[in-house]
């Protein structure tokens, strides 16, 4: 919800107005979405033989509307022919279901047709049943009825807009050790994507055991989080190695990613040094690549990588030539 919110702040500038343009077309087209009087519908009769849609090319399929455009109407098909003449063509308005041509074809010829502006507004066979008049006004004054509706939901939903907030920024502070369970729980249940991704040999459970993260902190490894509502929602370190500043365990929970928690916490974690930053991930983890491409890294040759792996990294072979390696673009 809050990345909605977040996109919706953020896309006001041009929705707004997208919106209220919209709902404008719909509010006249409401307004002038009224049935004609019945003593401006021409009435007619025909005995029609085919009742559904029409096409524009003679011959293809049902009645062969000739120049005609494309549409629902009704016409008249000689035995064995693949087209006939058109009679007409069915007010838009109506919005024929296949239930309705079904119960006009059930209805039965000779058909007493009513047109107004050239469309077909009410149809009504020898057995009495079909569209009359009462029929016709009903679904006029619904159609208004929900575009009248729309054009409110988005006057309402354009005009909330200039009303709208985005949610505080994630408030980032550095780990304490009670926080050593949160970021644990957080690493081990935002790792679940790199299952069945990365090698299998690469994969175990827990993929970070607790052992394991009180040895990187002791390795110097910092870390930071990103706190919501007072709940910790986003983890990332931050490795001091001389010459470079490494990023290391970059996570956020589940049910917080894509709100803009990794990009805080990078930014905030860049903002601490002035030295290179350098960030190593699983070369099958694609959506982590392109994470940090977004943020302006780019991924080093495999020459490079291993040198640095090998220079900065503790980690075994195997997880050096399933890495890849980001540095910041010049």
């Amino acid at each position: 919800m809050q990345a909605i919110v977040t996109w919706l702040v953020n896309a006001r500038s041009w929705l707004s107005p997208v919106l209220f343009v919209a709902s404008a077309i719909a509010l006249l087209t409401a307004w002038y979405c009224k049935p004609v009087p019945a003593s401006a519908i021409v009435e007619g009769e025909c005995d029609c033989n085919y009742i559904g849609p029409l096409e524009t090319t003679i011959g293809r399929r049902g009645v062969g509307g000739g120049t005609m455009g494309a549409g629902d109407g009704i016409g008249i098909i000689a035995p064995g022919a693949n087209s006939g003449s058109v009679y007409g063509i069915f007010a838009k308005v109506l919005r024929l279901s296949e239930e309705d041509f079904d119960s006009l074809r059930k209805a039965g010829a000779p058909y007493k047709v009513g047109v107004h502006d050239r469309t077909i507004v009410t149809l009504v066979g020898a057995s009495g049943r079909g569209i009359a008049y009462q029929d016709y006004a009903e679904r006029v004054l619904r159609l208004r009825n929900e575009t009248l509706a729309a054009g409110l939901g988005m006057l309402v939903l354009a005009s909330g807009l200039f009303f709208l907030r985005a949610p505080p920024p994630a408030p980032i502070r550095k780990a304490s050790a009670a926080d050593f369970a949160a970021i644990l729980t957080i690493i081990n249940d935002a790792a679940q994507a790199y299952k069945g991704v990365i090698p299998d040999d690469r994969w175990h459970e827990p993929y970070m055991p607790a052992e394991e993260l009180q040895r990187e902190i002791a390795a110097g490894v910092a870390f930071w989080v990103a706190l919501e509502e007072g709940r910790i929602v986003g983890v990332m370190g931050i490795q001091d190695k001389g010459d470079v500043t490494l990023v290391r365990h970059a996570y956020v929970a589940s049910g917080k990613q894509r709100s803009g928690v990794g990009t805080k916490l990078l930014r905030h974690l860049q903002n601490l040094t002035r030295k290179p930053v350098l960030i190593g991930t699983w070369a099958a983890a694609q959506w982590a690549i392109d994470f940090y491409v977004r943020n302006g890294f780019i991924v080093v040759s495999h020459a490079e990588k291993e040198e640095l792996l090998r220079k900065y990294w503790s980690i075994p072979a195997r997880q050096v030539e399933t890495s890849v390696v980001l540095r910041k673009a010049a």
